[in-house]
């Protein structure tokens, strides 16, 4: 009598995938900077709300648990404003270490996709006009100051951005 294969059904990445602190996602970012390509704390904000939108558009989860909230610089992550709020508008250093593989493979190349096709716009004191970007980001545009900015309105609008969502690997 033959052995029976057992095999196990593949899940999807987005099942398996773990959401992360935006501290963490933040880390990740800074990391990338080099010596022409520096952020600032709104730019950095910039950014994690795109690594947000890509996620949920492409993978229909979120990146990171933090809420993005409504300020009137930007789409902001309190926890990531309270801690680099203090440089202004100047470059953020690089993190002394970080462990890149703390972030799962799909949450590096939405990273480094991010990176390479945003990175460029916020060069630091590069500025980043302000309203070109209300007009252009309905999410944070229409949603009132001080308060959280839909995860549904996020995904929609990222998707259009993306020209609809990925299915899963």
């Amino acid at each position: 009598m033959a052995a029976k294969k057992i095999t196990t059904p593949r899940t999807p990445v987005a099942a398996t995938a773990k959401t992360y602190r935006a501290e963490t996602v933040a880390g990740y970012l800074l990391m990338q900077q080099t010596g022409s390509v520096k952020v600032t704390s709104t730019q950095l904000q910039a950014l994690l709300y795109a690594a947000q939108g890509y996620t949920l558009a492409r993978y229909n989860r979120r990146l990171f648990s933090d809420p993005i909230e409504s300020w009137e610089e930007s789409p902001t992550v309190a926890a990531v404003a309270l801690r680099y709020g203090v440089y202004g508008e100047e470059a953020l250093p690089k993190p002394e270490s970080f462990n890149k593989h703390v972030l799962d493979s799909e949450a590096r190349g939405t990273l480094d996709e991010v990176w390479a096709l945003h990175a460029h716009n916020y060069q630091y004191r590069k500025p980043v006009d302000a309203k070109a970007w209300r007009e252009s980001n309905p999410p944070w545009n229409n949603a009132p100051r001080g308060t959280v900015i839909s995860t549904e309105e996020i995904k929609a609008y990222f998707a259009g951005v993306l020209g609809g969502p990925r299915r899963s690997r």
